[in-house]
């Protein structure tokens, strides 16, 4: 055979954009940092090459799922190497990328976008998974937890810290990633206790009414023992 042949791994799990609506109020905290760890992966490895790759449109479409509900980042159609603006597809006004999720610095136009752009996206895109809104849509400086309680206070802190400037952001995708990796056992195991303790409290609910169901048969038991 002639030419260059693609091969491209089959995704049939769709994509987080369909995932997020079927979870309107954010998705579980450990799922959602599952996620977002997978993401970051593939940003290092594109952050990291020769050509200095940054994607430039990171958003729950291009996330995808394969058959075991691993996360993938694709469509790198947007995307640009060092030293080169990418001129080709641009958006309104100039930029390139989706606005509700490119950067300020992407917004603007700016013609050579460092690898934080990816970062404030993905921070974006980690905002709607915890409380299915996008970040855009609500108030300024809003934070997770406002919208969903039992958001910890790190996973705000690192939500946070992707949407300041551009020069005072996460410096690099690891980075990012170890501070999720720091705590991300912790917040699954407290997510399974959490679980488990409404589990409980929903039986327990359930077994009040039966009991209370109960009561007069077992107070004529107790008459008929005392008369025996």
């Amino acid at each position: 055979m002639d030419g260059l042949l693609l091969v491209l791994t089959y995704m049939p799990n769709g994509d987080l954009a369909h995932l997020l609506s079927q979870h309107p109020h954010g998705l579980p905290l450990a799922q959602a940092v599952a996620i977002a760890q997978a993401v970051l992966a593939a940003l290092q490895g594109a952050h990291a090459h020769p050509l200095e790759i940054v994607h430039r449109d990171v958003k729950p479409s291009n996330i995808l799922f394969d058959g075991q509900g691993q996360a993938y980042l694709g469509d790198f159609g947007l995307a640009q190497v060092a030293n080169t603006s990418g001129s080709l597809t641009r958006l309104r006004g100039g930029s390139v990328g989706t606005p509700l999720y490119a950067a300020p610095e992407q917004e603007k136009g700016i013609g050579y976008v460092t690898p934080g752009a990816d970062l404030y996206a993905l921070g974006c895109v980690l905002f709607e998974m915890l409380t299915g809104k996008r970040y855009k849509r609500v108030k300024p400086g809003t934070r997770a937890s406002s919208l969903r309680g039992e958001t910890p206070a790190w996973l705000d802190e690192v939500v946070e810290k992707r949407w300041r400037t551009r020069w005072s952001r996460w410096e690099s995708a690891a980075e990012m990633a170890a501070a999720l990796d720091a705590e991300a056992p912790e917040a699954a195991e407290r997510e399974r206790q959490a679980r488990e303790a409404e589990v409980a409290r929903q039986a327990e609910l359930k077994r009040q009414p039966e009991a209370a169901e109960r009561q007069p048969e077992l107070k004529r038991q107790a008459m008929k023992r005392s008369r025996n």
